[in-house]
């Protein structure tokens, strides 16, 4: 019987250090994020925003983290019930990459999908209500090097764009 008591007693205090560990906030729901971002990609390979059907612009000279180039969009897209603001940005090319190079062949340079997707009032007040997912060029979400997952939102993604507080925590102007 001791050995049971033992097991559960255990079994309790890594379940109450593990709760203790992922806040409530709605930002950290961890699975329900994932499968939410999983949806995001689907609608945005639907309205044309990822995917080989994209045309996300003309990829301009960017700054770390993003890569040497990029191009961003700001649309809306409708997930589930809900119709949502959304910046989509195509990063491309290695350290060295010439724009000319990124232009002949976007598919071929092109490194990772960041996405910004304003959710429901109250999913994350802190940060405007946004919730920050990385997927590379097929849709796997990722985690950038020396990010922070927190559940499907991206830290520093959400630290630097709060910044941007003022422009609805985007950097590209619509």
């Amino acid at each position: 019987m001791r050995t049971v008591w033992t097991s559960t007693g255990l079994l309790f205090g890594v379940s109450v250090a593990l709760a203790a560990s992922f806040p409530a906030h709605a930002k950290d729901a961890g699975k329900a994020d994932q499968s939410y971002a999983e949806k995001v990609w689907q609608v945005l390979e639907r309205n044309g925003l990822t995917g080989t059907s994209a045309r996300p612009g003309t990829p301009k000279p960017s700054k770390p983290p993003h890569g040497p180039a990029a191009a961003a969009t700001v649309s809306k897209a409708k997930v589930g019930d809900h119709t949502a603001k959304v910046a989509v940005q195509h990063v491309y090319g290695e350290k060295g990459t010439s724009l000319d190079a990124i232009a002949k062949d976007p598919a071929k340079h092109l490194k990772a999908v960041n996405v910004m997707i304003k959710r429901k009032p109250g999913h994350d007040p802190a940060h405007g209500d946004w919730m920050w997912i990385a997927y590379d060029p097929k849709g796997k979400m990722k985690v950038p090097a020396g990010a922070k997952p927190v559940g499907a939102t991206i830290e520093p993604c959400s630290d630097c764009h709060a910044q941007q507080k003022g422009q609805d925590y985007l950097y590209h102007r619509p």
